[in-house]
């Protein structure tokens, strides 16, 4: 849903502002579609982290 690898959806829920979940079942946690969606509208994915972009070639 938020195109992202596994492991940067595990940092995510783990932030302060992510919604909580629902329910936990067997497969795993649940959260509300609406409540992740809203969350995701103030999602800042220019400060993500990890390693900066590599330099521009040189010519």
């Amino acid at each position: 849903m938020l195109g992202v690898s596994r492991q940067r959806a595990n940092a995510l829920v783990a932030r302060p502002d992510f919604p909580p979940f629902l329910a936990r079942t067997k497969a795993g946690r649940v959260w509300e579609r609406a409540a992740v969606e809203k969350w995701e509208k103030g999602w800042d994915r220019t400060n993500v982290g990890g390693r900066p972009p590599g330099s521009a070639p040189q010519q």
